[in-house]
């Protein structure tokens, strides 16, 4: 590639005009600028912490001056940050290309593009790029139990500070409230947790976990609780409207219900069943899909739960 086409993808970038293919090559250029420089140009993780600080100071206080040198200092910041760093905190017109997620008092289910879903803890936020499908990879601040959707020719990737957990397809929970103590356990399956604070990789299987302090990492095994903000009470329906079950259904698993109007006057069917906390909505459709004479549908893009007749 020649330099005006380069500068024609980093412009098409700023303008929040890039392809999946455009996109991919800003990532690699700036993961190959970085990995080449960042021995150089941070003495360590503090010093890199306060460049962070500095520059957002001064771009904050710019952030309404015209003729302020935007292109320049986007690319300082990708270089020294990394571009997703800029991506979340400094260029809103870049937020469209990037999907987020933030609970409050209390966890929310989210169903992902590839049909993977995660139980987001209280006070927890998740981020991830339009292309999600193309590259799978989500980064977490809090905490959150992941269902991951096997595809052995796309990795799915959790960022979490200055770690990364890669798996395939599992069941697992990472937990990055604080940096006195961050945790991976896992419950199916099998992960690999990487990081760039100096310890080598660590594959972990079911009912093993990995502990990561200041300076040192513990691994252990020990079973997988079902009692956490990822398993929630059962739902009992004991003979109750179809209607009335459904509101439950969506409600816990953060879907808007649609009806078609042919429907709705015949949801009045009388059910009973018992699902537990853990189980996951796909489950519970495929339950409902034998016990009703309804297809179900669920909607990833829209986040819906639609009902048709059959």
């Amino acid at each position: 590639m020649n330099e005006k086409s380069f500068k024609s993808i980093i412009t098409k970038f700023l303008k929040k005009e890039s392809s999946e293919k455009e996109y991919k090559y800003i990532e690699d250029f700036e993961n190959f600028l970085f990995d080449r420089n960042k021995s150089n140009v941070f003495k360590d993780e503090d010093h890199k912490s306060r460049i962070k600080n500095e520059i957002y100071r001064v771009v904050n206080r710019n952030v309404h001056k015209s003729g302020f040198p935007w292109l320049r200092i986007a690319a300082v910041i990708a270089i020294l940050i990394g571009t997703a760093f800029l991506t979340l905190y400094y260029y809103p017109i870049l937020n469209n290309s990037r999907l987020s997620f933030q609970t409050k008092d209390s966890p929310e289910y989210f169903i992902l593009p590839d049909s993977s879903t995660i139980w987001l803890d209280s006070h927890s936020k998740l981020f991830y790029h339009k292309s999600f499908t193309t590259s799978r990879k989500i980064e977490l601040d809090g905490a959150a139990f992941f269902n991951v959707k096997r595809n052995a020719n796309k990795p799915f990737i959790v960022d979490f500070d200055q770690h990364e957990v890669l798996v395939t397809g599992t069941k697992f929970s990472v937990s990055n409230r604080n940096k006195i103590l961050q945790k991976v356990a896992v419950k199916e399956g099998s992960v690999r947790v990487s990081s760039n604070t100096g310890f080598d990789n660590v594959d972990l299987k079911a009912n093993t976990y990995l502990e990561i302090l200041p300076g040192k990492i513990k691994k252990g095994i020990k079973a997988f609780s079902d009692k956490g903000y990822w398993s929630p009470k059962k739902l009992i329906f004991e003979n109750i409207t179809l209607d009335a079950a459904l509101d439950s259904i969506s409600a816990r698993y953060n879907l808007t219900l649609v009806v078609p109007n042919e429907t709705s006057l015949n949801l009045q069917k009388k059910i009973t069943a018992s699902y537990s906390g853990t189980t996951s909505i796909y489950e519970i459709v495929d339950g409902l899909t034998l016990l009703t004479p309804y297809q179900y549908e669920i909607d990833v893009k829209s986040q819906e739960l639609k009902i048709q007749t059959r």
